[in-house]
């Protein structure tokens, strides 16, 4: 399955749109990390993906950002977007309410949940389109 990943101007824009919803600052604090945290779901090691499934990729995807801070406000916002947006260019769409998802990224970032509790959830509340 050929898999469809984001770039750097995508989550950037991701950002601004986010902060332009709901409020905070503009700007990116580390551009290094935002570029790391969309480089991570592509990672290999002696040529195997590191992140097995569509899953693993975005549960990668969405930690990175709030783990690491790349943006002076708007990270978890972010991060959140970012991996809904990533899934339903890859076939699959979160099935919860906004309020879930956003109480969802608190609790990774407050918790600091590991990758496979991330996958495990993200694959529970997602559907193939």
């Amino acid at each position: 399955m050929k898999i469809n990943y984001l770039n750097v101007p995508q989550v950037l824009a991701i950002h601004d749109q986010a902060v332009r919803r709901f409020g905070g600052s503009f700007g990116v604090r580390d551009i290094g990390l935002v570029e790391s945290a969309i480089a991570r779901p592509r990672a290999t090691y002696d040529g195997n993906d590191l992140y097995r499934d569509i899953f693993d990729k975005t549960a990668a995807l969405l930690q990175s950002p709030l783990k690491n801070h790349p943006f002076i406000d708007g990270n978890k916002r972010t991060a959140l977007s970012s991996a809904g947006i990533f899934l339903k260019m890859n076939g699959y769409s979160l099935q919860n309410k906004h309020e879930e998802e956003v109480k969802f990224a608190i609790k990774v970032d407050n918790e600091h949940l590991s990758l496979e509790q991330i996958s495990s959830w993200l694959k529970k509340n997602s559907k193939k389109n």
